[in-house]
């Protein structure tokens, strides 16, 4: 039965019910923290550490500006600020988890001093109070979280912390990933209730009766808050070691073993199979990463963007402008590996591949002749991308310009050649964050002005840009041609399935397009390329 049609059960029943000597045991509640709990994750700490070759070692020396001394001089009813310096080695602990909103609680350059000084326990939120709990039960004193560890009020600091967060997952110790809350105001402590589940009687061999339970073993991992929230991506891809403290029980996660259950309980054990877990390059981590044929490295390289970008892409910011920092720690860190260059979510070396990406909203699919033609500069259409901040615009032959879940069908075989690609910086000291505009050049084929291409309803469609239903009948209704300008083909035209890929653009003037859809094909012969010349074609 292929993995995707498989309806995996899990079988259990109370401690005193006969039938428990046949099953796994439930039981009322789940407890994720105390005494036993917290010595059985140090121990499993402590033995990936030692004895998992696949995991780094932490470094003692590679600090963020930052962390949080949870065993301050004067007690334990407070913790304070330390500012690191240059002789400092420690291990330290980082915080993964969800704002929910404003913060009552942060460091702003007004109350830096004070943080030095000293914050009370109880003036902080239950979140950040139970991280700094973890963080003592497991040893450790201290502990980086973002909204007390950066200075929220002071654009330069943000900008070089956002900058170094990479670095700030990839060298903490460990991870505790608050993935059961959806505030700042919620604790993860809390004892987990058993999830719903049906009984259905059990005949026992003796001749009496028992009573299973039987409950989905859907991974609840997967519908934690967490999950949704954009920053906690790279959170989760950069961290070494993670404490999940999901909304069932607690699991662990390193980069041997995958969600694995600190300890038996109600939850199932629930294995993804190998080509589900989601791993960064090896290199990353320093490790030396297998050799392989350039070609094949390549590939392996593009799917990788493809499914992080798939994946970041339905996740949530509160600010549009964080659409492009928010991922900016593993771009930085696999610049570092790829020696490539990023611009605004796309890597240069594979810019034809990943600009097959489209919205996966169904409202979004026109296929076949039900698609409109167009012609003229209409810089109306400029709204069909993610609202724009004032200050800050990702251009639109980018994904970070869609606000909405994106694929990608990657470009295999290539008809494009990419000419020039810039982006303009919001902060040149901050080369992976924001961005103010871009500009592409490509050299394709393409089909304009009073043209048509010859498709109908089955073989062809076009994806647009767009989710909503007035920004639907808003393009419906104006009547302008597209250009359409072809990337390439999704495999070897030899191959069942391959269709050609294109964009779809818009004149918005002085000679610039702007890409407002993706057009797919299963008929590459429409293109009639051997009697087509390519040309210049710069889109914004």
């Amino acid at each position: 039965m292929p993995w995707r049609d498989r309806v995996p059960i899990c079988i259990l029943s109370l401690a005193e019910d006969p039938a428990a000597q046949f099953t796994n045991i439930n039981v009322d509640y789940i407890s994720v923290s105390g005494p036993e709990l917290s010595q059985e994750i140090f121990q499993r700490l402590k033995s990936c550490i030692e004895n998992h070759v696949n995991c780094p070692k932490p470094d003692e020396s590679c600090l963020p500006t930052r962390t949080i001394d949870v065993h301050p001089e004067g007690g334990d009813d407070r913790v304070c600020i330390h500012i690191t310096r240059t002789e400092d080695r420690f291990k330290y602990v980082a915080l993964s988890y969800s704002w929910g909103g404003t913060q009552e609680v942060t460091t702003t350059k007004a109350t830096l001093i004070d943080r030095q000084h000293g914050i009370r326990l109880y003036n902080l939120p239950p979140t950040i109070q139970d991280a700094i709990q973890v963080t003592r039960d497991l040893g450790f004193r201290y502990l980086w979280i973002d909204a007390l560890c950066i200075i929220q009020d002071d654009y330069e600091d943000k900008n070089i912390e956002i900058n170094r967060m990479g670095s700030i997952y990839k060298n903490a110790t460990i991870t505790i990933a608050a993935a059961n809350t959806t505030s700042v105001q919620d604790s993860f402590l809390a004892p987990r209730p058993i999830p719903q589940c049906c009984t259905l009687p059990y005949f026992l061999p003796d001749g009496t009766f028992g009573t299973l339970w039987i409950k989905d073993e859907f991974p609840d991992w997967l519908l934690s808050p967490l999950e949704n929230r954009a920053w906690a991506l790279q959170e989760s891809l950069l961290s070494p070691r993670i404490l999940w403290y999901g909304p069932a029980d607690l699991k662990w996660k390193c980069q041997t073993d995958h969600f694995e259950d600190v300890w038996n309980t109600h939850s199932y054990s629930f294995k993804y199979p190998p080509s589900r877990h989601r791993r960064l390059p090896a290199g990353i981590f320093g490790f030396q990463e297998a050799t392989m044929h350039k070609a094949d490295l390549d590939i392996q390289r593009s799917e990788m963007w493809s499914h992080i970008i798939g994946d970041y892409s339905g996740r949530d910011t509160t600010l549009a402008e964080d659409r492009v920092p928010a991922l900016a720690g593993v771009a930085a860190e696999l610049q570092k590996i790829w020696a490539d260059d990023y611009l605004a979510g796309l890597w240069r070396k594979y810019l034809i591949r990943h600009l097959g990406w489209f919205s996966q909203a169904d409202s979004s699919i026109c296929r076949g002749s039900d698609t409109i033609i167009y012609s003229g500069p209409d810089t109306s259409l400029l709204n069909l991308h993610i609202p724009r901040d004032g200050q800050y615009h990702s251009p639109g032959w980018t994904w970070t310009s869609f606000k909405g879940r994106i694929a990608v069908w990657e470009v295999m075989r290539e008809h494009a050649n990419v000419l020039d690609c810039q982006v303009t910086l919001a902060d040149d000291k901050a080369p992976l964050l924001r961005v103010t505009s871009g500009r592409l050049v490509l050299m394709a084929v393409c089909i304009a002005e009073d043209e048509r291409l010859e498709t109908d309803r089955e073989d062809s469609w076009i994806r647009w840009d767009y989710t909503d239903s007035e920004q639907q009948s808003h393009i419906n209704h104006v009547n302008k041609i597209f250009v359409y300008a072809l990337l390439g083909e999704t495999g070897p035209e030899d191959v069942a399935g391959v269709k050609s890929v294109a964009l779809v653009l818009t004149p918005v003037g002085d000679g610039t397009f702007m890409r407002i859809g993706l057009y797919f094909n299963f008929n590459v012969k429409t293109w009639q390329l051997e009697s087509r010349a390519r040309r210049k074609i710069t889109i914004v």
